[in-house]
């Protein structure tokens, strides 16, 4: 009932633009992106780029996205950053071994902490959740689409992680990993600067706002009210 009255509430905003342009066009055609897709669902899963491997990686440092797109541009980006190498080789390497171990300690029994067992299925519904609700989605399952649930993932991993940190070696290598992130952060904030970062277009930024004129820098979509 709260749920409901919370709802009723903000959904009231929309009421003047449904009065000014109708139902469907009030909805700005996203009426059109919910159907039926079973595609989506066979494509999920797939263990690296399907739902589940993308919601584990939400709680893990998944650094090959950070670098490139594709292969051609993740070496591109060693290439011109050598010294990069064995740090991106370590954090590739313990970002993988993170998402397996999320998925091997979800069959854990026995925790330090009494709520283990209700933040484990709280992880599981999540995830089943989002199977479901891209299976009336056009669009596929990339990780941009559900980022909203980044910190149930995060939650779930500090509990998988929380038994191990409580050993001297564990924490050690935490600190090692922490310090390895941190350089490779600082490294890619370099390289992005100069190629792809916002400030490569600086002037061209600089300019649309002194003229106030937004066509500089992108269009909106046909059709948009926003």
């Amino acid at each position: 009932m709260w749920f409901l009255f919370g709802a009723i509430l903000t959904g009231s905003l929309l009421v003047p633009t449904f009065v000014k342009y109708g139902f469907a066009n009030g909805l700005g055609d996203t009426n059109r992106t919910v159907q039926f897709n079973s595609g989506n669902l066979w494509g999920s899963f797939n263990i690296v780029e399907g739902i589940l491997g993308r919601f584990l990686a939400f709680g893990s440092f998944e650094l090959p996205r950070l670098i490139g797109h594709d292969t051609a541009t993740r070496l591109t980006f060693l290439k011109e950053n050598p010294w990069l190498i064995p740090i991106v080789a370590f954090l590739t390497l313990v970002g993988i071994l993170q998402s397996i171990a999320m998925l091997v300690l979800w069959f854990r029994k026995n925790h330090s902490q009494p709520d283990w067992k209700a933040v484990k299925y709280f992880a599981l519904a999540t995830v089943v959740l989002l199977y479901v609700s891209f299976l009336f989605s056009m669009k596929p399952p990339l990780s941009r689409s559900f980022y909203v649930v980044f910190p149930v993932a995060m939650l779930y991993s500090l509990y998988c992680w929380n038994e191990f940190l409580k050993k001297p070696a564990w924490r050690k290598f935490a600190a090692l990993f922490i310090a390895c992130a941190i350089v490779f952060e600082v490294g890619l904030a370099v390289n992005n600067y100069s190629r792809v970062s916002l400030y490569v277009e600086r002037s061209k930024i600089v300019e649309a706002i002194k003229t106030r004129n937004y066509h500089l820098v992108g269009e909106r979509r046909a059709g948009t009210r926003y």
